[in-house]
């Protein structure tokens, strides 16, 4: 009877762990004991311990005329850096350690992000210090002063830097003289140093409610504990109300700039234009084609470096100004007597490469990323953040656990319909230069002051 006995636990426990590595990485839709939507990723592999739940709350403060647009940074160091009412932050800090655990908030222009991430034995403990800060923050003035202190020295420094000013010019001329620019730059001093608690009271009483969030949980735990988690961090939060949906204008219309710095010690460069947002498909064809364009020997190489001998090298790429506001980006440092001619080069060979590309190292390329994807999804963290930029972008999150696979369906035929049909042709690019030579590109519009960009247009 007794072997019996063992040889039933033995077949139960088998049979668990079947199921669990049967639906493990599988994307579901769940509610939570209170009602709350989230989707979930439950991992159950051989040592993954970890959990990460990750929160997106919309908010508009940053686009609304009236507000300081330097609030949500600040405020969002301030809650983690106060502690609570029971804990001071070194001792929040010190338990965080203790367990491996992390947490951290990141303001954007149309959303606030927070992660918290943990091993599965400390659940507990980590979740209502979590829930515990996020809704009683400790706003310690002498914090918020420490902190503005911090931005301000980060901001003077950023100003001073020549790809700072480029791209805060190039913001400028697409976004205009607008709460959304004043969000998305680089923030000002005098704003940073007005900031007062009652305004991070207001922000945070207007952002942290529980009326559209987006949650995603991913991990080593059972759906009802998923369930129970997400009840534990968002309790005391109020209902609060929906947030305004906001239209941005953007204009990427061409314009050309130079920066005059006499204290330059070298001359940087960086033209823009518009891509799609992610929203309408987020494949991986525009990666793909900024590595090709910028990688070694691919054709910005051969063009500035080895041909002209204008640069160390020159990088491709793209940014989000919002999540519908996606600029593509090409950039890099080059001869100050040859900003000119490097200039007529980048994009002779930009435009060549968007009608004709040569792909010829795309299948190698593509299957390198598609393995580096693989592996990266499969970190639980990593997984939990592509899971919310999916459904933000109003996509199907279920496709995330075999994301690499999307890899598979770029041809050379699908990235020459991209490029051609989506990336901008090379007169519709903004360039933007830094020198220390004013006359170093004919025809621009010069400025001195990185706040006089709005007059170029």
């Amino acid at each position: 009877m007794f072997r019996l006995f063992i040889a039933f636990v033995f077949f139960a426990l088998t049979a668990c762990d079947s199921e669990d590595k049967e639906a493990s990485r599988k994307v579901v839709s769940l509610t939570s004991p209170s009602g709350q939507a989230f989707h979930f990723m439950p991992i159950y592999e051989d040592g993954v311990t970890d959990i990460t739940l990750r929160i997106a709350w919309p908010s508009n403060w940053g686009r609304t005329e009236g507000l300081n647009p330097a609030v949500p940074y600040v405020g969002a160091d301030l809650i983690l850096s106060g502690g609570t009412e029971a804990l001071k932050p070194q001792d929040i800090l010190e338990k965080f350690e203790d367990n491996n655990a992390y947490g951290f908030l990141n303001a954007s222009p149309d959303y606030v992000f927070g992660e918290l991430g943990f091993p599965k034995e400390h659940i507990d403990e980590t979740v209502e210090i979590a829930a515990e800060m996020l809704a009683n923050p400790q706003l310690n003035e002498q914090w918020m002063d420490r902190i503005k202190g911090g931005f301000v020295s980060n901001v003077t420094k950023a100003r001073s830097q020549s790809s700072s000013a480029m791209w805060s010019a190039a913001r400028q001329v697409v976004l205009g003289p607008t709460q959304l620019f004043k969000s998305t730059d680089l923030l000002v001093a005098d704003d940073i140093m007005a900031i007062t608690q009652e305004d991070i009271q207001n922000w945070h009483a207007e952002t942290f409610t529980k009326t559209g969030m987006t949650i995603v949980i991913t991990g080593a735990i059972q759906p009802e504990k998923a369930g129970e988690i997400v009840d534990t961090v968002i309790a005391k939060l109020p209902e609060g109300r929906p947030v305004d949906v906001i239209t941005d204008a953007a204009d990427f219309s061409p314009v050309t700039i130079l920066i005059h710095r006499p204290e330059a010690e070298k001359t940087t460069i960086g033209l823009m234009g518009q891509l799609p947002p992610t929203s309408e498909g987020d494949g991986p064809e525009d990666l793909l084609a900024s590595r090709i364009l910028s990688g070694a020997n691919g054709p910005l190489f051969n063009a500035i470096r080895t041909e002209l001998r204008a640069t160390y090298g020159l990088k491709a790429g793209y940014m989000n100004f919002t999540r519908a506001i996606r600029p593509m980006i090409v950039f890099g440092e080059v001869e100050t007597n040859q900003l000119a001619e490097a200039r007529d080069v980048i994009l002779q060979t930009y435009e060549e490469f968007r009608l004709d590309p040569d792909l010829r190292g795309l299948n190698e390329m593509r299957d390198d990323l598609a393995a580096k994807t693989e592996e990266n999804v499969g970190y639980v963290d990593v997984a939990a953040q592509v899971m919310m930029e999916k459904l933000l972008d109003g996509l199907d999150p279920l496709e995330v656990p075999t994301l690499h696979k999307t890899y598979d369906a770029v041809t050379a035929d699908v990235m020459k319909a991209r490029l051609k049909d989506h990336f901008p042709p090379a007169d519709q690019l903004i360039v933007i230069a830094v020198s220390p030579d004013e006359t170093a590109l004919p025809g621009a519009c010069i400025i001195t002051d990185i706040n006089a960009a709005f007059d170029c247009r």
